[in-house]
């Protein structure tokens, strides 16, 4: 996975070419957890993203992504003083995805709650 440097504060992501970008203009702090956020992206489109979508649409995925990155927080923390905020929007499913990793650490099986929890929250996304 290549990295660029950009002088916008967008910070885009391509997993098919496998590259991503951080802002020049972030404090370095801010360009690790970028960073981590990004390759996770990365990963997850490579991993689940097909399978997903037997199940769920591409927004319901996209709501799923970025809600995970909440994992960063909890299993990266000691890594960086900052934390991966997110977006306000995905706030309820973040939080559900901490409770529920907390009780069991399983990626696939947190999936499988995550799926189930759009299902049951269409108005939300």
């Amino acid at each position: 996975i290549t990295s660029y440097l950009t002088t916008s504060m967008k910070c885009p992501y391509n997993p098919e070419e496998n590259w991503f970008m951080v802002s020049l203009f972030r404090p370095i702090p801010r360009v690790m957890i970028t960073a981590a956020h990004e390759i996770f992206h990365i990963h997850f489109h490579k991993k689940f993203w097909s399978d997903m979508k037997k199940q769920l649409t591409d927004k319901q995925i996209h709501y799923i992504k970025e809600s995970l990155t909440v994992l960063l927080n909890l299993e990266f923390k000691d890594l960086w003083i900052l934390e991966d905020k997110g977006y306000q929007e995905h706030e309820e499913l973040r939080k559900y995805i901490a409770k529920e990793w907390e009780k069991e650490r399983n990626f696939e099986k947190l999936l499988e709650k995550c799926t189930n929890w759009i299902n049951q929250h269409q108005n939300l996304i």
